[in-house]
């Protein structure tokens, strides 16, 4: 009997709650805004969530390619790189080829809008190890719901 396998499916259907995580890609976007083009970049994160071993577990957010002090972008690599990451290259570049493989921890939360069946899954923050107290049983509930228009 022949067996082939199936190979592990990608979902971003997540619970809320706070997990493990490996950066795992990035894309790089270039968008027409009301400001002319910028550049975005799009994280995606393996989320290690227990119960959901045999699917792989992603969550992504959407940053403007900024690294300003307050920028978006930067004070979510500063709460998991640290400050002094920052300090240490300040002038420079940083080189997100780099930070693959690296692990962390994240809050995922969920928003519902009023005309979708399942939530967005928001990823919160982004954390060093040991910060966080780990979610062990993830249950799908404290779904946060958009106001009708």
């Amino acid at each position: 009997m022949a067996k082939i396998p199936i190979p592990k499916q990608v979902t971003f259907d997540l619970p809320e709650g706070n997990f493990s995580f490996t950066l795992v890609k990035y894309h790089q976007q270039l968008k027409q805004t009301a400001k002319g083009s910028q550049g975005f970049i799009r994280l995606l994160l393996n989320v290690k969530v227990p119960g959901m071993e045999d699917v792989i577990p992603y969550a992504g957010r959407n940053f403007e390619a900024r690294l300003d002090n307050g920028s978006d972008l930067r004070n979510f690599l500063e709460s998991w790189l640290g400050r002094d990451y920052f300090l240490k290259r300040s002038g420079k570049e940083i080189d997100l080829d780099e930070l693959i493989g690296s692990e962390g921890e994240t809050t995922l939360r969920h928003f519902q809008g009023p005309d979708f069946d399942k939530p967005l899954v928001v990823v919160d923050g982004l954390y060093p190890p040991g910060t966080l107290k780990l979610t062990t049983t993830p249950e799908p509930k404290g779904v946060e719901l958009a106001p009708k228009a």
